[in-house]
This record gives structure tokens, sequence and C-alpha cells, in this order.
């Protein structure tokens, strides 16, 4: 029987792809999504067949956004992003189960019970006295949003984040990543020798990045490869200054679409990027600025899938780190199925 799917999302950068790979699953078998999301997403909402029926006017949904919007929709589930902690509250009160979808790791970055990202939307404290109003339980810490929800899902393999116990809500459901969309049929650039990539993402620090994407494109000139640097919209192309001969340099392509093609990925560790790598068995260089990349530099060293430089590193350092990844022979490679995933939200919809 069709289902009504809302979701609670906002423009973070890599937390919107494992949405609409799971909105892109519920529609093929038959299931509504709908979306509360902030503004700057309606067209790839729309180009994903969601429909966007509130976009609050801040970054952030709230749980006043969800409850009306849940309220007009009548939704047999709600998946919310797990760092919209209001709005998660707000999940509580609703008479259909709920979801927290995380889009990081989970063990890895675990304090007080929940993944530390999520005390970037603010303290507990600022939360109770909404919860108070409500009638809902005054949280200790984060991590009781998380153990309200029915599901935990997250969006990333299991091999991939630190050992531990998890408690009995949270499941991984591996790579969600998003098709190509637009990008179907994407070709490298033209040449011989092996493509290496580099994506620093869509949501970060130009004045941090741009230093560091100029010492990248440095190293690709003095390595025998086809480079390809992606740029987000913030960065134009010519502040790179000179670009070597083997080096193209373009906007942002879907990581389904280009990564099929890479033999490295030179990546500023955001877990988007490194689900992605190793869910084509593409080999790592990351270099970490800030957030949860760190975190996640440290397990793809830990998983094997590639090697963690500085954001200070030398052209030269990068150049001979991207040269080892050359040199391997495999990487890890995890298995693709978000059908598991979806199978569990068409469960707990009553579907």
């Amino acid at each position: 029987m069709p289902r009504s799917f809302l979701c609670a999302m906002w423009a973070g950068g890599g937390n919107v792809g494992p949405f609409l790979c799971l909105a892109e699953h519920l529609r093929a078998r038959g299931h509504t999504v709908r979306a509360v999301a902030t503004a700057s997403l309606a067209e790839r909402l729309a180009g994903a067949g969601v429909d966007l029926v509130a976009a609050p006017d801040g970054w952030l949904p709230t749980a006043a956004d969800l409850m009306a919007a849940a309220d007009r929709t009548e939704p047999d589930l709600v998946v919310v992003d797990y760092m919209l902690t209001d709005a998660l509250g707000g999940a509580e009160t609703l008479p259909c189960p709920s979801v927290a979808l995380v889009h990081t790791l989970y063990r890895e970055l675990l304090v007080d019970g929940a993944p530390h990202p999520m005390g970037m939307a603010g303290p507990v404290e600022a939360l109770n006295p909404g919860r108070i109003a409500a009638g809902l339980t005054p949280l200790r810490s984060h991590g009781d949003l998380l153990a309200a929800a029915d599901l935990v899902l997250v969006a990333a393999p299991r091999a991939l984040d630190a050992p531990g116990e998890v408690p009995g809500n949270v499941r991984y459901a591996g790579p969600l990543l998003e098709g190509t969309g637009s990008d179907d049929g994407w070709e490298p650039p033209a040449g011989s020798g092996p493509v290496v990539v580099v994506s620093l993402g869509t949501a970060g620090d130009p004045a941090a990045e741009l230093p560091v994407l100029r010492r990248i494109v440095a190293a690709l000139g003095g390595l025998a490869v086809r480079g390809l640097v992606t740029l987000p919209t913030s960065i134009e192309p010519h502040r790179l200054g000179a670009v070597p001969a083997d080096v193209t340099v373009g906007g942002y392509v879907r990581h389904a679409a280009v990564l099929p093609h890479a033999d490295v990925l030179v990546t500023h560790a955001g877990l988007g990027s490194v689900v992605a790598a190793v869910a084509h068995g593409v080999p790592m260089v990351a270099l970490p600025f800030d957030r949860d990349q760190p975190d996640n530099a440290r397990a793809l060293v830990r998983m094997g899938a590639g090697v963690a430089l500085p954001t200070a590193a030398s052209s030269d350092e990068i150049a001979a780190a991207v040269a080892d990844q050359l040199a391997r022979s495999t990487s890890p490679r995890v298995t693709v199925d978000p059908r598991p995933a979806v199978d569990l939200l068409e469960a707990l919809a009553g579907g």
C-alpha cells in the first residue's frame, strides 16, 4: 500500500544526498515523499520528485515547521536530519513513527550518547523550555533525542565506523548515494594516464580551501595523471592561478558520475565523499579541515582506504601520497544496497 513520508532537512552539504537516495527508492515503490527543507534545496528536491511543502526562513527547520507540515500532510512516517534537534523534538509529538537520519559516523563521534555534531544546533538547555511546554520530558543530553526515535539510520557502512556496541534502534544503512542525475554520461578528461579527482566538497570555507587547492594542483602537475579539480560555486576557477596542461578545472560533478572513472580521490574527508569512494573502491588522499572531517579521515585510514595529510602539507607531500595510492593494487570496497534501509522505513510506516 502506498504510504506518505515527510522529511525534515537542511542545506548542509553532504547531508542532502542520503535523503535524496531514500526518496528515490521510496518513490520507485509508489510512495509519496514530501519535505520541510531549507529553501535553497527546492531545485534539487524538485528534480528528485520530492514536494517541498514548507521552506522556513532560516537554515534549520524547527519543531513548529515540522508539526505544521505534518498536520497538513498526515504522513505515515517522518525522517528528520539528526542535527535538527528542535525538529526531532517536534517529531516526538506526532502520531506517526520517527526516524533520525545520521549523515556522519556514529561510534567514532560519540559524546554523551550522541555523535557530537548534534551540538552544533545548540545546547540541550535551549531545547528544554519548548519540550516542557509541549509536555515532553526534558533532555539530559542530545543522546536522549536519538533514544526517542523509533529508528536511527546511519548513512555509512558499519566497517567504516569505530568498533563498539550501538543502541538497539541504530541501524547502519551503508552508502546512501544520490544518483548521477544531470551528470549521467559524464566522461573524464581526454588523454592517457590515471584519473585523479579532487573534491573538497560544496560547503566549506573558500579562504581556507583555496591555498590547499593550489598546492594540490601543483602536485598533480608533477605527476603523469589526468587531474580533475571540481570546485564549489564559491570558488572561481581563475583564483587557482596557472593550471598544468593535464589538469582540468570545472564545477561540481556528482560522485556517482565521476568516481567510476577515478583512480584516486583527493578529498576533504566529508563523509559523503568518503562513503562514495569506498562504495566505488577508490583510494583516497584526505586533507581534512574541520567539523567531522578529521574523524572521517582517521576512519578511512583505519579501514585501509587511504592516507591522511594535514591541510598544511606541501605539494611534494601531496604528490607523494597520490603516487603511493596510485601504486595500490586494490582498495576496500563496500556493498551499496539501499533496499534494506527502505524496507525498514516501509515497515515502520505500516507498509
